[in-house]
């Protein structure tokens, strides 16, 4: 976690965590922080905030697949995603994502 930092995404700030599987980073997710949006409703700040980060992703990447929860771009192994109604984006390494799922999946059998 980076904190102390004034890390700043399509205009907000916030936290930045660094996921790591067996020593590799393999997802840095960013949490934008309510108090970013200043003299607007929290809901409205992050609702604008994920309106302006999806224009950009999808300027950037193309149409995102879109889920009732996410909005999510695939950029070679790497996967963004972005969540309606929560202040946060990821950027996945999906090779290693789908072996975290499958470790996962053999451990609760």
């Amino acid at each position: 976690v980076v904190q102390g930092s004034q890390v700043r995404l399509a205009g907000a700030f916030g936290t930045v965590v660094f996921a790591f599987y067996q020593g590799l980073l393999f997802q840095v997710r960013f949490h934008a922080d309510s108090d970013s949006f200043v003299g607007e409703d929290t809901r409205a700040g992050w609702d604008g905030w994920t309106t302006r980060l999806v224009a950009d992703a999808t300027g950037r990447y193309g149409a995102p697949v879109v889920t009732e929860k996410t909005f999510a771009w695939r950029v070679g192994d790497l996967e963004v995603s972005t969540t309606r109604g929560l202040p946060q984006i990821w950027f996945t390494s999906q090779k290693v994502r789908d072996e975290v799922d499958r470790l996962q999946k053999a451990l609760r059998q």
